[in-house]
């Protein structure tokens, strides 16, 4: 492992904050860490107006790289004194801050092993670094979608730097979670117990180490939350302007940042009724937002046809789909809790009590904390209006996309107003000041277990240096299906056969890899061109048009694959004794699947075969 893998993540990230750094200083006097998102969102549009013109080359990312120590080095300049100061008068504080930090960046120098982060957040940077550009690749289903965090990993790829790229996300978190403490006590509450309540999140602390592009998207949308305020205390445009612009690069994140626009484009609209602001202030905010959002869906709608592509397909018809996908991916998805009043108003409650139902825990501290502050008597102003704009986060979360995980957005804003409660109640009395020191202190200790549990193994094989194979083969997971069993399985079982697959095929092999929805082995590991052959995600091999084993080798030369790997997983999913198989359309696909296997065993070559997993030789 070379230094580099940490010291570019840190020039990168401490350049982009040392760049925001500069712009707060020239609008609001102060130095404030928020401006890193937008400054991070403005690059992730670079690299990729960079991907489409075929120009992801090694020598501009060295000298962005150069451009970003510059802004890194006047940061240090310009702070160090105050840095000084703090680690003078609270030693303590500063030291709690770094021992996670630097457990994650231990966690994150390991070889990546996430399944949404071989698949998705490092897997197409890695894909399209090898390539030169950015392309859209139809067996990958979120190929189209808005993706400035994975631009900004892709020129890690793009620079050799694997798990710098992981490196990286880890200081978008930590900085996130340092915007929260800087400004949570100029909003009313307290930095400190903020960041606190973020802690006592489960998704937010777990999904660290996995790449996740949620991290930007959260610090976008507190930026754009937080110029919002500021607009409506101050009545500044540049707050306005830079609201618009946050709002619009989180939907550019991913797609669940359309939502965002929501509740400040209502909060705006409420205060035009009110005779507060003019109309235009809306039209200027809605530009804006379509402005910086609008690069990714464009794109997605030209190559797919579909500008929220994998998303409401039964309406826009991309020709990569059909309404067949559709139906029968329906029925496998995750379920969500029906849309109905009774289950909005108790949802807060199974957030914390009942995660099976939203795909994931909150924790009770993000809900509790800010829900308390109805016995409060005396609220200030912003943090009322923040509270308003969660609550409509969370009506058009509930309705659209109740997942725990969709709802973090406006998470910043729920731990600061948490926060304020908190602060309040410590001043009321002793008892009230140990009962809530005990209740964050219970919910913060709460997500330690399984935090430790998935990054220790990740820790000591950095510690130990262990071999990469050696890491990989042994590295075990949770069921995803008996999360709650705790329940360990290998994490990457294809592991060994994609080693078998590196060492014995011609590099210029193409491997089709049979997938479904459920299972997919994830191609990250492979040295060579794969293709998932997924039955309802992908149309490029048709698994309903192709039933007879004999027109098999004609549909996978045409692809250009050269071997077949079939996971017996699979295969029991398309299998007569399948729990699928009174879905609708199941009987076509399980056709398609069955003559694919009958043709690899009768005219192709067996090279490779474990107890899961066997490889085919298209001659």
């Amino acid at each position: 492992m070379s230094l580099w893998e940490i010291a570019i993540p840190v020039i990168w990230a401490c350049g982009l904050l040392g760049a925001g750094f500069m712009i707060s200083l020239r609008f609001e006097g102060k130095y404030f860490p928020e401006y890193f998102f937008p400054l991070a969102g403005i690059l992730g549009l670079i690299v990729f107006a960079l991907g489409l013109s075929g120009a992801l080359y090694k020598s501009i990312f060295i000298v962005i790289t150069v451009i970003l120590a510059a802004f890194f080095i006047w940061m240090i300049l310009n702070t160090y004194q105050e840095l000084i100061r703090y680690v003078k008068t609270k030693p303590f504080y500063l030291l709690i801050a770094i021992i996670p930090l630097l457990w994650y960046i231990l966690a994150a120098l390991s070889y990546p092993v996430s399944n949404d982060a071989l698949y998705f957040h490092l897997g197409l940077p890695k894909i399209y670094a090898a390539a030169g550009k950015v392309f859209y690749i139809p067996a990958n289903l979120f190929s189209a979608s808005p993706r400035t965090s994975e631009m900004i990993t892709t020129a890690f790829y793009a620079l050799g730097l694997e798990r710098g790229a992981q490196v990286f996300i880890v200081l978008v978190a930590a900085i996130l979670v340092f915007s929260v403490w800087k400004r949570a006590r100029e909003l009313g509450g307290s930095g400190t117990i903020a960041i606190l309540i973020l802690f006592t999140i489960p998704i937010l602390m777990g999904q660290v180490t996995g790449s996740k592009n949620d991290y930007l998207l959260w610090g976008l949308s507190f930026f754009a939350c937080l110029k919002l305020l500021q607009y409506d205390q101050e009545q500044k445009y540049r707050y306005l302007f830079l609201a618009g612009i946050g709002a619009g690069m989180a939907a550019g994140t991913k797609a669940i940042g359309l939502a965002l626009f929501g509740p400040l484009a209502l909060l705006i609209l409420y205060n035009v009724a009110l005779g507060k602001y003019r109309l235009s202030r809306f039209f200027y905010f809605t530009l804006l937002f379509l402005l910086f959002a609008s690069p990714w869906y464009i794109y997605s709608w030209i190559v797919t046809g579909n500008p929220v592509y994998p998303f409401y397909d039964n309406f826009f018809h991309s020709p990569y789909s059909s309404s067949l996908f559709n139906s029968f991916n329906k029925e496998l998805a995750i379920k969500t809790i029906d849309h109905n009043l009774i289950n909005l108003l108790i949802s807060p409650l199974r957030l914390i009590f009942d995660p099976k139902v939203f795909d994931g825990r909150l924790g009770y501290g993000i809900i509790l904390f800010p829900a308390l502050l109805i016995f409060i008597k005396r609220v200030p102003q912003i943090i009322k209006i923040a509270l308003g704009l969660s609550v409509i986060f969370y009506l058009i979360w509930f309705f659209g996309f109740p997942f725990a995980r969709f709802i973090l957005p406006v998470a910043p804003l729920l731990a600061i107003a948490g926060s304020y409660f908190i602060s309040s109640a410590m001043m009321k009395g002793k008892l009230l000041k140990y009962t809530a020191i005990v209740s964050l202190g219970i919910s913060v200790i709460l997500p330690l277990p399984s935090v430790i549990r998935d990054t220790l193994p990740r820790v000591a094989s950095v510690v130990k240096v262990t071999p990469k194979y050696e890491f990989l083969e042994s590295y075990k997971t949770l069921d995803p299906y008996q999360t709650q069993s705790g329940k360990t399985i290998e994490g990457l079982s294809y592991i060994k056969c994609w080693e078998y697959i590196n060492n014995h095929t011609p590099s210029d092999s193409r491997i089709g890899i049979l997938a479904s929805f459920w299972t997919r082995s994830d191609g990250y590991y492979l040295d060579r061109e794969f293709l998932y052959l997924n039955p309802s995600e992908q149309n490029l091999y048709d698994f309903t048009a192709v039933q007879y084993s004999d027109d098999v080798r004609t549909a996978l030369t045409k692809l250009g694959i050269s071997y077949v790997v079939l996971d017996s997983v699979v295969l029991e999913q398309f299998s007569d004794k399948s729990p699928w198989a009174n879905i609708y359309g199941f009987w076509q696909f399980a056709s398609g699947v069955n003559a694919l296997r009958q043709s690899c065993e009768r005219l192709s070559e067996l090279v490779y075969s474990d107890n899961r997993y066997r490889v085919y030789r298209i001659d």
